[in-house]
């Protein structure tokens, strides 16, 4: 249980008191821009009465043509309006509302999306850059009548978003540089608009409202700003009015991981020192800053520091309390996973998922209602679909027994080692077992059903199919050979690896695969520090933009590993899909050898031998002790078949309703509920 020292001790930001050092995080939900949305009052009302002292709403948009998606609306009367019911409530457990200012700049859904490059004419030594001063005043203006709406919504300030890709970030970053004077015109010339945005809302809600500025502190580029310049310009920032500064990493052009659960805890945190020790302004420590005992450690060193909550929230809205050990339960972790969202992704255009919570963000508004019929169901296999579906079925009144071969839940989650994020799977496991042993699911491990397995007579009328994908092993000379494995028989049967080994077929799984094959003991999991020299990132003091100008070199790592396509376009599927960039890059970075339309001739005890292209040219070998399979997948529904044909009611749910692939945990989950709650 967290017993805090220095979180819980009030804390002034301009003219307003707030209870305590923490503040929600400008979590995006997917319901900012739905017209009268209860469902994000209903969010942010939670989080306000979990005992935050501050929370900051990102749903003030500026002006039409900085919408990050279609269908939002800039923050005008009719939103105020209905916000005033967030506020006045928040306000009542002497929690400060912030209204976030938006305008998404190079990302925004419009034809011609505003960014400083449509503003800017060419610079000559000695001038300044010249804008388009029209439009930038009708953007001014912009803030100007949001910051003006946010204060007649209640709100006791506002936050002004310029990281990322927004369009104050396009203004401050780097433009061509050639001299040093040039150097310090186009300086000035970058912190114009952010000024005169900060000054023209100062003058609309006056002296005693908090005005935040959200910027980007490590560009993570060798172009990016020098620590000098960003001192210079948070005090330009505070002499124009800014309250606090919140900070996110990143720049323009993204070119490492910055908020990942792959990120040790704190990686971030002498950034943010640094900027909190160099003003007088409150510093906000966001992005993963490590436990809220962490946090207390730091807030009994730096008078100024606050400490941003983002995907603790977004899983469990009772977070602090539980914590705290006010409320009972378990804390329900944030499982990171592609297809879920990412809290800042103000592009959202549906809510966010929660895996560990999968009817929050009233995902599934049918859960409470009445069965029709009264089943008996057989649930066969305790994946991550079968156990949703058994516990929704049984709680809405069915009778429903969970069949699983192995001797626990999971599915091939239970045998991942730790290949990233197996902390919070751990306990999210655990809290399923909790959930089932406290509901009515009669659970039978190691109990494997198979097309000789008799149910006693009027025992079952219905039976749900939920026993995954089996690998399909591809069509080479060789594939029988004694070294061969699918990747889930080198999990379940705890498969010991040599350390040279080929995989086969590039895509999500065979990513994961590499990656375990690559890590260490676990106590050689990387620290913050070395986590920062992997990827090249420096003391933000010395080093402009954050980077070394190297890599260093990275531990040699414990075997040698071959990837291989065993179709055309794999390689070129995974490098464009955003979500796996960084696995990509980690791999490289650490000596993974990949292989561009190859053609995979033989495997043998001892080697795999390989050609390139059509022709296939240029062949080689490859020393193996191993070959792993992470291809092709396909549905195990032989048990469908069997028992539809005799005459049970019978569903599939989960990856054995896919085809030829792994169905994502949001959408086997998804579908698990969906049917669950239909039935």
């Amino acid at each position: 249980m967290l017993q805090p020292n220095h979180l819980l001790q009030s804390f002034t930001i301009g003219t307003k008191q707030l209870k305590n050092r923490l503040v929600a995080a400008p979590i995006v939900t997917g319901f900012e821009w739905e017209e009268r949305s209860k469902n994000l009052l209903e969010f942010w009302r939670q989080i306000a009465h979990d005992g935050v002292g501050m929370l900051i709403v990102p749903a003030g948009l500026v002006t039409r043509n900085g919408r990050p998606i279609k269908k939002a609306v800039p923050f005008r009367a009719e939103q105020a309006q209905w916000h005033q019911h967030l506020t006045e409530d928040v306000k009542k457990v002497g929690c400060c509302p912030i209204l976030q200012l938006i305008h998404a700049g190079a990302d925004a859904a419009s034809l011609l999306p505003v960014r400083a490059q449509n503003h800017l004419f060419p610079v000559s030594v000695g001038r300044e850059h010249r804008f388009k001063s029209w439009r930038l005043a009708r953007i001014v203006k912009g803030y100007e009548q949001t910051a003006q709406m946010a204060l007649q919504a209640g709100y006791e300030g506002v936050e002004i978003h310029a990281s990322g890709r927004s369009l104050i970030a396009s203004f401050l970053a780097q433009t061509q540089e050639e001299g040093e004077q040039k150097e310090q015109i186009n300086q000035l010339s970058r912190f114009r608009l952010a000024l005169e945005v900060v000054r023209a809302v100062r003058r609309q809600i006056g002296e005693d409202k908090i005005i935040g500025f959200r910027l980007t502190l490590m560009q993570l580029s060798p172009r990016g700003s020098s620590w000098e310049e960003t001192l210079r310009f948070v005090q330009m920032l505070r002499i124009a009015g800014v309250d606090y500064l919140a900070a996110d990493f990143g720049g323009y052009q993204l070119r490492i991981p910055t908020a990942s659960d792959d990120i040790p805890a704190g990686v971030w945190n002498p950034s943010y020192t640094a900027l909190a020790k160099n003003t007088t302004l409150p510093v906000i420590f966001g992005h993963n800053f490590g436990s809220l005992t962490d946090a207390d450690n730091i807030a009994g060193e730096l008078g100024n520091a606050l400490f941003e909550i983002q995907d603790e929230y977004l899983a469990d809205r009772q977070f602090l309390y539980k914590s705290l050990g006010l409320t009972k339960g378990n804390i329900l972790p944030w499982i990171e996973q592609y297809q879920c969202g990412k809290a800042y992704d103000q592009q959202r255009s549906e809510p966010i998922f929660s895996l560990t919570q999968p009817e929050a963000f009233a995902r599934f508004s049918r859960h409470s209602s009445q069965i029709v019929h009264y089943r008996k169901i057989a649930v066969i296999g305790a994946g991550m679909a079968g156990v949703h579906f058994a516990l929704a079925a049984a709680h809405r009144g069915h009778s429903v027994t969970l069949f699983e071969e192995q001797d626990g839940i999971g599915g091939i989650l239970q045998y991942l080692p730790r290949i990233k994020q197996t902390e919070k799977i751990q306990r999210w496991l655990q809290i399923l077992n909790d959930r089932l042993e406290l509901s009515t699911v009669n659970v039978k491990l190691a109990t494997k059903v198979t097309s000789s397995t008799s149910f006693e007579e009027n025992e079952f009328n219905t039976v749900v199919i939920a026993t995954g994908t089996e690998a399909v092993m591809p069509d080479i000379v060789g594939i029988d050979s004694s070294n061969v494995a699918t990747f889930d028989e080198m999990f379940i049967n705890h498969l010991p690896v040599g350390n040279r080994v080929a995989v086969l077929g590039v895509n999500r799984v065979s990513l994961a695969v590499c990656r375990y094959l690559l890590k260490r003991s676990k106590e050689e999991n990387l620290t913050a520090e070395q986590w920062r020299n992997a990827w090249g990132v420096g003391d933000i003091r010395q080093h402009k933009g954050g980077v070394l100008g190297f890599v260093p070199e990275i531990t040699p790592p414990p075997r040698r590993i071959y990837l291989l396509e065993t179709e055309r376009g794999q390689i070129d599927a995974v490098t464009s899909d955003p979500t796996l960039r960084w696995d990509w890059k980690w791999l490289l970075m650490n000596g993974v050898q990949t292989f561009k339309n190859c053609n995979i001739e033989s495997i043998d005890n001892f080697s795999v031998h390989v050609s390139t292209g059509s022709k296939h040219t240029d062949s080689f070998t490859a020393r193996i002790d191993h070959v792993l399979v992470c291809g092709k997948v396909i549905p195990n529904d032989d048990l469908f078949l069997h028992f539809r044909n005799r005459g049970y009611e019978t569903y599939r749910v989960g990856s054995v309703n896919q085809m030829q692939s792994l169905g994502s945990l949001k959408t086997v989950i998804e579908e698990a509920l969906e049917l669950a709650y239909t039935l």
